[in-house]
């Protein structure tokens, strides 16, 4: 620890970077950041960088005209190489901070999480960004996996496993065995698709336009409802007049808005399951389905899987957290701070 606070050793971080939120740990700290990826750009060329993370959503539609919001990831991988580095850097460094660590003498030695869909091209662009970031190795490895490892699911037993993770941007399903994965698929529809799919259902009924922000909450609302007659209040512009106005909704209204991401999701869970060994199978309808990431909790999502199914659906504990903290737990593994005789098979978790 000592050695960890004068920089003489290199910080172990890992890194979700999520298309929505992005969340830090640290070895021997846990999770000390989750932070929107996000960054408030003003300027012509929108190069001069104001504010990265929760700073930066705060700053939205609260600064002069020109200040802009963008999201340097979409669906899982860079759309903004320059910005995505920055904002790499910009997370370390607040993270370290947070834990009063120094990287004197070494830069940090990074994991970075990325979903299964994403191409060699767009690893390597990852990579090369927290290399420019300061970090002094990097390492990639698959959300699902690290996920699995997160949620505490017995992925080197010779019993299958199912799991789903649902982010901001991608969804991804896996049936793990022995280390390794025997079928997976990954869509590019997550939390951020479902938020646009409120918004046009609400603009759609009611005859207002909300922002995304908006339908976010109202998404988060419905999900942790006990009352579906519930009504909330929010604000956007009429459609027809182009003012701002309140109406009250209904929470249980905006269900029909989920369908399509929610069967996107279902279908490719069972397209898995159809590509899986039989053996595994029959080892899924013990074990269950266990769903992590941000839209774990969607609403009627674990019923819609078990309804198409017929097997038990878990929600993880913690369920955001569930890929940094496999993904920590891969990191301290493979550089020797955790004492384990699979180190090996953790290895091969990496890229």
């Amino acid at each position: 620890m000592i050695n960890k606070l004068f920089g003489l050793s290199p910080a172990l971080l890992a890194i979700d970077l999520g298309t929505v939120n992005s969340l830090v740990a640290i070895s021997g700290f846990g999770v000390v950041l989750n932070e929107a990826t996000a960054a408030a750009v003003s300027g012509s060329d929108e190069r001069d960088v104001l504010a990265v993370g929760n700073e930066a959503v705060e700053m939205c539609g609260r600064t002069p005209s020109g200040v802009k919001l963008k999201f340097p990831f979409t669906r899982g991988v860079i759309a903004d190489y320059s910005l995505s580095e920055y904002m790499i850097r910009e997370f370390i460094d607040k993270a370290m901070q947070k834990c009063k660590l120094r990287s004197v003498l070494f830069g940090p030695k990074v994991l970075l999480c990325v979903p299964n869909c994403i191409t060699e091209v767009e690893r390597h662009a990852l990579h090369e960004a927290a290399k420019h970031a300061g970090a002094q190795d990097v390492y990639i490895a698959e959300e699902i996996m690290a996920a699995c490892i997160g949620a505490n699911m017995q992925f080197r037993d010779a019993v299958g496993s199912l799991a789903v993770d649902i982010g901001g941007g991608t969804t991804d399903a896996a049936v793990i065995a022995l280390g390794g994965v025997a079928a997976q698929s990954s869509i590019r529809v997550g939390g951020n698709a479902i938020d646009e799919d409120i918004a046009n259902y609400v603009r759609k009924m009611h005859n207002i336009s909300i922002g995304l922000k908006t339908a976010e909450n109202l998404k988060i609302e419905l999900g942790k409802a006990t009352d579906l007659k519930k009504r909330i209040k929010v604000c956007g512009l009429g459609v027809e007049t182009s003012l701002p106005r309140y109406i009250d909704i209904e929470i249980g209204s905006i269900a029909p808005a989920f369908e399509s991401a929610k069967n996107e999701i279902v279908d490719m869970i069972c397209d898995v399951l159809s590509n899986t060994p039989p053996e595994l199978a029959s080892d899924i309808m013990k074990t269950g389905i266990v769903l992590t990431g941000g839209g774990a909790n969607l609403f009627g999502l674990a019923d819609s899987i078990h309804d198409a199914t017929k097997i038990e659906v878990k929600i993880a504990e913690k369920p955001l957290e569930c890929v940094v903290n496999g993904a920590l737990t891969i990191l301290e593994m493979i550089r020797g701070k955790r004492s384990s005789v699979y180190e090996n098979e953790y290895s091969m978790l990496i890229g």
